[in-house]
């Protein structure tokens, strides 16, 4: 899991600046909370099984950006999904069936490039796990 630490990195995720065809899977959480370790099974489960696919998961502290200030004061974590850089929905806490029921309504059709997994942040986050 990529943990996103700066406004650069948050403009990739949303707004006209967003990577595109790419859904964003991002947990928002308190820096006094600290993200939520019941999510993390279910993390990395739906990462191996949708290895290749066009689907990137990313943790961000509610510092980190403005747009998410209202999650600063809340231990609840909160799940929001990007795509084309626009937000498509929000699940508060961790409710793994509705949190997969997003990621398969949402994941765009195909595939990612090759060199894409060779490299990049994708290979980034395989080291941090």
């Amino acid at each position: 899991m990529t943990q996103l630490t700066t406004e650069e990195e948050w403009a990739k995720v949303c707004g006209d600046s967003a990577e595109k065809d790419v859904l964003y899977f991002v947990e928002v959480f308190a820096a006094w909370c600290g993200p939520s370790d019941a999510i993390t099974s279910t993390f990395r489960r739906l990462k191996m099984d949708l290895e290749g696919r066009k689907i990137k998961f990313v943790q961000v502290c509610a510092d980190v950006t403005d747009v998410l200030s209202k999650y600063k004061d809340t231990a609840r974590p909160h799940f929001i999904f990007f795509k084309e850089g626009e937000q498509l929905e929000v699940v508060e806490g961790v409710n793994a069936p509705a949190l997969e029921k997003m990621v398969t309504d949402h994941i765009p059709e195909g595939m990612v490039d090759t060199e894409e997994l060779d490299g990049g942040a994708d290979a980034e986050e395989e080291e941090e796990d």
